[in-house]
């Protein structure tokens, strides 16, 4: 998601394309017969190509596939580029900044999640 926080500066409305293309909404309509990644999901997802595509990693070692649902970013990460699309970031003196460039590019948007109104 941070690519989205880098985008949106440049070209907002391709990092909201990007934003949603990222989305657990998306992903569980790409893979619905994949629970995990509905409600949360793992670190990593396997690539479309993938044998088991849709689902997370595996090694002998460690498998991710025992809880794929225990990486708090796959749902926390969507919620601050959703901040950062809407201007809302950090500045060098601790404190939040909200930039107005942004309106003109995203306008009004409503999603199943989230909505905003400039």
């Amino acid at each position: 998601m941070t690519l989205i926080w880098a985008t949106a500066k440049i070209d907002p409305e391709f990092a909201l394309a990007q934003w949603e293309a990222m989305s657990l909404q998306r992903h569980g309509e790409a893979y619905p017969s994949v629970w995990e990644g509905t409600l949360s999901g793992p670190d990593a997802w396997n690539a479309p190509e993938s044998p088991r595509a849709g689902r997370t990693w595996s090694t002998p070692a460690f498998s991710m596939q025992s809880f794929p649902v225990s990486n708090m970013h796959s749902h926390s990460q969507p919620v601050l580029a959703w901040l950062r699309l809407l201007g809302i970031e950090p500045t060098t003196e601790g404190t939040l900044a909200v930039r107005s460039s942004y309106e003109k590019a995203l306008g009004s948007y409503v999603s199943s999640t989230f909505s905003a109104s400039f």
